[in-house]
């Protein structure tokens, strides 16, 4: 499921979710429509998030990050845990 579908199924208004997350309304626009990837560090806070609004439909972290960085995003994971 793409983030935008999760937001808009669980009635979240953009400026909620960037709000939530310290990042910018326009900052989260251009992450759903794809013209950026967002840091493993703000995946990570997505994915908690939306974990946290529905534990059985998330949006995971690997699904929207830039695949260059997995092997960051895996060590910050580790680190995190």
């Amino acid at each position: 499921m793409k983030l935008t579908e999760f937001r808009k199924k669980h009635r979240i208004k953009q400026e909620e979710l960037a709000k939530a997350l310290g990042i910018t309304q326009a900052s989260l626009s251009q992450i759903e429509r794809g013209i950026i990837y967002p840091s493993p560090a703000l995946a990570l806070k997505i994915e908690e998030y939306t974990r946290q609004i529905d534990p059985k439909d998330y949006i995971k972290a690997t699904e929207l990050i830039n695949p260059k960085r997995l092997k960051e995003f895996q060590v910050l994971k580790k680190v995190m845990k």
